[in-house]
């Protein structure tokens, strides 16, 4: 299928949400084409470059997003909201200008093999525990936090919720089957809420010695 490309410096995962700022000529263009056709566009982590001026190098994996809601200001700005369709791989580069469009091939995602349910359980759990501390730093509780139990839902929703670098959860939009991104999940999740719990004792320590 051929689509229209939007580098970003994001990373989108399937069933996840993404408010966009259109300003520049080009992309108001392309969500203008979008908006006249099937409201599709394809979003890619930039690989190099910007994602403002001259077209950037996009990694080779990344989402179909759906324009969802769209406002179009007075100036010709537009505010769009998305959400994450399915994962896709590119092909081809087949044009540049006005805007990057590609062929591409949507990638099936499943738990075959399946799962280890151990895997499914630890890597909910450590996402549990990973949302609660990062509540807890904005003076918030959560009990039981709501993440699926079918694996490729449950791999979809943390890669949503890892807070850190964008290669990492590149890495996991990118794994070639669900054990592999839950291990990686799992991994980075383990070292955000590392370092959330850090920055939760500091906030701590610094209250009481007011």
């Amino acid at each position: 299928m051929r689509l229209p490309l939007f580098p970003l410096n994001v990373v989108l995962f399937p069933g996840g949400y993404l408010p966009l700022h259109i300003f520049e000529e080009r992309y108001r263009l392309m969500m203008r084409h979008c908006l006249e056709g099937d409201r599709r566009f394809g979003v890619v982590l930039i690989s190099s470059g910007s994602d403002v001026g001259d077209p950037a190098v996009p990694e080779t994996v990344g989402t179909i997003a759906v324009i969802d809601e769209v406002r179009t200001l007075d100036d010709g700005r537009m505010l769009i909201g998305v959400k994450g369709e399915r994962r896709f791989r590119i092909v081809e580069i087949v044009e540049q200008l006005p805007y990057i469009t590609a062929e591409v091939t949507p990638l099936e995602d499943d738990a075959s093999p399946s799962v280890d349910e151990d895997l499914v359980a630890e890597v909910r759990q450590a996402a549990k525990q990973h949302i609660q501390m990062f509540m807890a730093l904005r003076g918030e509780w959560i009990e039981q936090p709501a993440l699926p139990t079918d694996p490729v839902q449950l791999w979809y929703s943390v890669g949503s919720q890892l807070q850190g670098e964008v290669i990492g959860k590149q890495g996991i939009l990118e794994a070639d089957d669900v054990s592999n991104a839950l291990r990686l999940a799992l991994r980075l999740l383990n070292e955000e809420s590392a370092e959330l719990k850090e920055q939760l004792w500091d906030k701590m320590g610094r209250s009481t010695s007011n």
